[in-house]
């Protein structure tokens, strides 16, 4: 991780829990992380526990985030959640662009840029997944498909000064066995922020870039001990919450300077 950038470590709980299971899990976080000073951490719990789990993380450094939003405000637009709704429930931060929401309900990277565009204009802070296929990655697409992700987000993030991070998704490797080194996701992510500053220097520099693909608790250290790793976003770690907090903790004795992978080893029990 680049001293430069503060390390981000989010989770994303998908379409898992009840509102109390889910409170439940967040006071668990909340006490579990509030000694940990060199570390961002937001939770993307679903939408029917937003308000619930941001409750539950008022004053603490735990920012909560959605994992979805129209790219309109409010409107004839049934079973769709705006902005002002999602401020409303307690979330500063939202989650665009993921390859469930790309590959199953279609959306584009058009769709993806305007809502980009919708949730930097009502202040919030996005966390936009990039990602390429197994198919993509077999026809040698791979880096093909993300710089047009990118591309379609460029002019968007190119203008509008901001906290932001781009989460890189190999979605070739979820549930398909196919193994994700550290080399692959430092190359990738290398990659993307090559191709952030064609917008701007600035851009290049302040995006975070995390890793979004499969990762333990065991091997969390590989991708975190690297500066081309801003944190990571996970999801079936994310509803551990133990498995989460240790990742949250090797980063944080990281960024305090302790990179010697083995002293960290040493005080984060695995």
């Amino acid at each position: 991780m680049d001293p430069l950038r503060r390390p981000l470590l989010a989770a994303n709980w998908k379409m898992h829990f009840t509102t109390r299971e889910a409170e439940t899990l967040a006071r668990k976080l909340r006490a579990a992380v509030a000694p940990l000073e060199h570390v961002d951490v937001v939770v993307a719990p679903p939408f029917t526990a937003l308000a619930a789990v941001a409750a539950e993380l008022v004053g603490t450094h735990v920012r909560v985030a959605a994992q979805n939003m129209h790219a309109r405000a409010d409107g004839a637009f049934t079973g769709e959640v705006g902005g002002p709704m999602i401020r409303d429930a307690g979330a500063t931060w939202v989650l665009l662009g993921h390859s469930e929401r790309r590959g199953l309900f279609h959306e584009t990277d058009e769709d993806v840029a305007t809502k980009l565009a919708s949730a930097i204009e009502q202040g919030f802070v996005p966390i936009v997944c990039v990602g390429e296929t197994l198919e993509d990655r077999r026809r040698g697409d791979a880096l093909g498909v993300v710089h047009r992700q990118l591309g379609a987000l460029l002019p968007v993030l190119s203008t509008t000064p901001g906290p932001l991070a781009i989460a890189y998704e190999p979605v070739w490797a979820m549930g398909t066995g196919e193994p994700v080194t550290p080399g692959d996701a430092e190359a990738m992510h290398r990659a993307i922020r090559s191709q952030l500053a064609r917008g701007g220097a600035e851009l290049a520099v302040r995006a975070r870039i995390l890793y979004a693909g499969p990762v333990t608790r065991d091997d969390a250290l590989g991708f975190l001990d690297d500066d081309d790793v801003d944190g990571l976003l996970v999801s079936t770690p994310g509803v551990d919450v133990d498995a989460f907090v240790a990742m949250c903790a090797l980063a944080d004795r990281l960024t305090a300077g302790e990179t010697s992978l083995r002293r960290v080893e040493e005080r984060v029990e695995l």
